[in-house]
């Protein structure tokens, strides 16, 4: 037989699971809310400059400064998460798709290395006018 609101506590749901969150994880996620929004504009902006003007020398030390503090940053929070949450085991699973975000700027440097090393080597290609663009790509 289902209840009435009225004698349902506010927050509580039908749902018997135990909830995944605790107050410490509620007031966790919403004290750092908008910290965590500024931080990925700031991420998002640093990266966009790196990537699409392709500073050098300091400016491009600078930037992955901001980047790497950035990342670090989501790394704690997402741990931290993990760390306040109930039932840790069952926030793990159903937040899989926050964890590949955490990992996947360490799987991105080789990546980002060996597009950088063809971008260079077909610019020199063109700029010198000779064909061996295609083994520099494969060169290791």
């Amino acid at each position: 037989m289902p209840t009435s609101p009225v004698s349902r506590r506010e927050g509580e749901s039908d749902d018997p699971t135990p909830p995944i969150g605790a107050p410490k994880l509620e007031r966790w996620e919403s004290r750092t809310e908008w910290p965590l929004a500024t931080i990925a504009l700031i991420f998002l902006a640093a990266y966009s400059i790196r990537v699409l003007a392709e500073p050098q020398g300091h400016a491009e030390t600078a930037l992955q400064i901001v980047i790497w503090t950035t990342y670090a940053v989501f790394v704690v929070d997402y741990f931290a998460r993990l760390y306040l949450a109930t039932n840790r085991r069952r926030w793990f699973l159903r937040h899989l798709a926050d964890l590949a975000i955490v990992l996947l700027p360490l799987l991105r440097p080789p990546a980002t290395f060996k597009a950088r090393r063809a971008r260079r080597c077909v610019a020199e290609s063109h700029r010198r006018s000779h064909p061996w663009a295609r083994h520099c790509i494969h060169r290791k």
